[in-house]
């Protein structure tokens, strides 16, 4: 077994990558015990988001600080305004799934996000995206997984929403990218490394 000190954040390709589902309609994982596919994740409420482009994921610090100093210029407190973190993930599958953790879901045809339509004798499965804007996802939880040899990363956010601001290329001979990004809610979100090394094997690498 292969457990390493040093790791590359390489996305999971065995189990799945990105997932998401309700906030109060999932059972997020406490360490990697019992995930071996993705009908594991399903079975805890998530749904499949798909596959992440080959840039990986990027967290980043979104809140502001502030330096308290006194008289001498002497820094004796640091407080933070707006508090929270974004996770970009570029998507390259184009399935309702996909859509749907990044844009939301539309109640009608027409509404600002997904809806979709069941195939016909005169048509195939059609998804329609609306954009408005100024629409998100909506709260949302989020899971997104990695791995690298026996070690394997969660990262979990219990009530996120998405948003895509930026650039989506159609061109040819490229694939076709959905930049979302994950904005975390008052549940922050948590990072979990489980390096796969049971009782009974022995750590090396």
């Amino acid at each position: 077994m292969t457990h390493y000190d040093v790791n590359v954040g390489t996305g999971n390709g065995d189990v799945g990558m990105a997932f998401y589902g309700t906030t109060d309609g999932v059972t997020p994982p406490e360490n990697i015990s019992g995930i071996e596919e993705a009908a594991d994740i399903t079975s805890a409420g998530y749904s499949t988001m798909g596959e992440v482009a080959s840039d990986g994921v990027t967290i980043a610090n979104t809140g502001s600080r502030q330096t308290i100093r006194n008289w001498a210029g002497a820094a004796r407190r640091t407080t933070y305004t707006d508090p929270g973190y974004e996770i970009a993930i570029p998507m390259i599958t184009s399935t309702p799934d996909t859509l749907k953790a990044i844009f939301g879901t539309a109640a009608v045809k027409g509404e600002a996000g997904v809806f979709t339509e069941s195939a016909t004798t005169a048509h195939g499965n059609v998804t329609t995206l609306h954009l408005d804007g100024k629409t998100t996802s909506g709260e949302q939880a989020f899971m997104l997984l990695a791995k690298d040899g026996d070690d394997q990363f969660i990262i979990l956010v219990p009530d996120g929403y998405a948003v895509c601001e930026s650039d989506i290329t159609f061109a040819p001979g490229s694939e076709i990218r959905w930049p979302g990004t994950i904005v975390t809610g008052q549940g922050g979100l948590t990072i979990i490394k489980d390096d796969g090394q049971t009782t009974s094997s022995t750590i090396g690498g």
